[in-house]
């Protein structure tokens, strides 16, 4: 697992890796961390080539603040896990605004708790990342990756399935294709299923996805949608 980690304070930037470090070697997992003190650099280098499965961004930066930083990579990368590691609280709502999976404060008594949390959150996230759902049309067969699925709508006996780049007709019932999808997708009225990872905000009686997204969310499944959301970010 590639994480990029953004934060101009250099003592943090260190502090962060080997908090990362040593919660690798305790899982057995492997991690590369990319540190980087200036966001421009980090820009640069995800302009060149982008291979980082997560990125952890401070909010309070002098050349471009994190959330900023996280709006920019959404227009290119709606998908990738983006934690913020800030003392500044006060921001956290507007994590909401670009699907950051987590906001942790640095200063917290459990930051250690909430680090190891978050990130066997993203590792779960990473690892669901390489699944893909399989279509099988006329001439073809089409791999989507389930991360890229935005949502799906039934419209009699087929399903307009959304995704990040463009949309896909399948042959399926929703209840069949309920059974393919993972724990990450969840009903949310009668005709249409969610990725939760995708969902920006749950209103009354619709949900906002990436994009801008809105698809209706109905009573009967509105409080399951509101634990998998809560399960999940």
């Amino acid at each position: 697992m590639n994480i990029a980690i953004v934060d101009d304070k250099r003592d943090y930037l260190e502090k962060l890796s080997q908090g990362i470090r040593e919660w690798a070697k305790k899982n057995c997992v492997s991690v590369k961390i990319s540190a980087f003190a200036s966001p421009d650099v980090f820009l640069a280098q995800a302009e060149d080539k982008f291979d980082f499965d997560a990125l952890m961004f401070d909010v309070a930066m002098p050349e471009i603040d994190g959330i900023s930083l996280a709006r920019r990579i959404r227009e290119v990368h709606p998908a990738v896990p983006i934690i913020f590691v800030s003392d500044y609280m006060q921001f956290s709502p507007l994590g909401y605004e670009v699907n950051a999976v987590r906001y942790l404060n640095k200063a917290a008594e459990d930051f250690p708790e909430k680090l190891d949390e978050c990130l066997r959150y993203v590792l779960f996230i990473v690892e669901t990342n390489f699944d893909t759902y399989t279509m099988h049309t006329k001439n073809s067969v089409i791999e989507v990756p389930f991360r890229d699925i935005i949502y799906c709508e039934a419209q009699n006996h087929k399903v307009r399935i959304i995704t990040v780049s463009r949309e896909y007709t399948e042959w399926i019932s929703m209840q069949e294709l309920r059974d393919y999808l993972p724990e990450n997708f969840v009903q949310t009225s009668r005709s249409y299923i969610a990725n939760v990872h995708h969902i920006q905000a749950i209103l009354p009686n619709d949900v906002v996805l990436t994009g801008e997204r809105s698809i209706p969310l109905s009573r009967t499944y509105k409080s399951s949608v509101m634990d998998k959301f809560m399960d999940l970010k």
